[in-house]
């Protein structure tokens, strides 16, 4: 039995990662799964490390909240209900008058069309004569007269009158 391993293993030495059982190495494998990788990441376009990161639909910046602006700032001082009440708010500024709508173009109708006789046709050129009949086949040799109606189909039949 290990004369025939052997013999295998040296017959199947011409093929490189191949043995004689067909299996294939394990670094065969890694590096034709990393190639697959490789690929899929190039034929993708973005980055493999940012697969997993589970930053999918979650925003990058926070939207600015209206809470901001009502913190006091901490240079400011803050403002006791004992120093009277706030300052009004100023007054809106003004809203400009929309502008006035531009009057539309004046409407020209389009002219009628006119009709226009086509030119009369051309008298049409007599039919050319008919073609005149076509030369009979040579004659076939005797020795192919039991072999013709398998080479040549038959003469389709003469027209009705």
């Amino acid at each position: 039995m290990t004369g025939t391993r052997q013999r295998d293993t040296q017959e199947s030495e011409g093929t490189p990662g191949v043995t004689a059982s067909g299996d294939v190495p394990g670094r065969a494998v890694a590096f034709m799964v990393a190639v697959a990788l490789a690929l899929t990441v190039a034929l993708i376009g973005s980055n493999p490390l940012t697969w997993f990161e589970g930053s999918h639909g979650v925003q990058a910046d926070p939207p600015a909240t209206s809470t901001s602006e009502s913190k006091p700032k901490p240079t400011e001082p803050a403002h006791s209900p004992a120093d009277g009440p706030p300052p009004p708010p100023p007054p809106p500024a003004p809203v400009p008058p929309p502008p006035a709508p531009e009057p539309a173009p004046a409407y020209t109708p389009e002219p009628a069309p006119v009709y226009v006789e086509p030119a009369p046709a051309p008298e049409p050129e007599p039919a050319p004569p008919p073609a005149p009949a076509p030369p009979p086949p040579p004659p076939v040799p005797d020795i192919l007269a039991p072999i013709l109606p398998f080479l040549i189909p038959p003469p389709p039949p003469p027209p009705a009158p």
